[in-house]
């Protein structure tokens, strides 16, 4: 009977082991089925080509440029009177009854402008073009006061309509 008795235990410990080696086979063969799987997406990963974070950034930046310079200068308030250059570009497009100095509104805005946009996008290395614009006959028409530092040939475009008393008047500012 003891015999029997260490031979069950034998087969116990015998059964015990088969399992616990069939269990860590198992174990082994999930690790090596996630090396595999780490391995191939490590390898498409780098397949991928980079996103250029940098250029996305540097769009971004210039198209809030463009739209943030364009806003700022019509609301910049200038010497003439303490008027803004939007009121001061609704005068001018109206017929330029607003005297300042010795220029009438166009030339003082010509000036001012001129001004502003040197102190800022060409400080910046931006070239642009920026005029103003009046509405004749379903079409916009120049006023003449066309200020660049050179003709674009791509460029983003940004304007904003402005209404004055006889039409509708519109501020365009083009970044090369």
């Amino acid at each position: 009977m003891v015999k029997c008795q260490k031979l069950k235990k034998f087969n116990h410990f015998r059964l015990y082991m088969h399992y616990s080696k069939r269990a860590q086979i198992e174990i082994l063969g999930i690790a090596v089925v996630i090396l595999v799987l780490l391995a191939g997406t490590i390898f498409f990963i780098n397949l991928i080509p980079p996103l250029n974070s940098r250029s996305v950034v540097v769009d971004v930046a210039r198209t809030e440029i463009g739209a943030n310079t364009l806003n700022t200068l019509l609301k910049t308030t200038t010497p003439c009177k303490q008027l803004k250059i939007s009121e001061l570009i609704t005068d001018c497009v109206d017929g330029a009854a607003i005297s300042c100095s010795t220029q009438n509104s166009c030339e003082y805005l010509q000036g001012q402008i001129g001004i502003i946009l040197e102190q800022t996008l060409v400080e910046w290395g931006i070239d642009y073009q920026f005029d103003i614009l009046e509405l004749q006959d379903a079409d916009y028409v120049s006023k003449g006061l066309e200020i660049k530092t050179k003709t674009c040939k791509t460029y983003e475009h940004y304007e904003q309509i402005l209404p004055t008393q006889i039409t509708l008047a519109k501020a365009s500012l083009d970044l090369c």
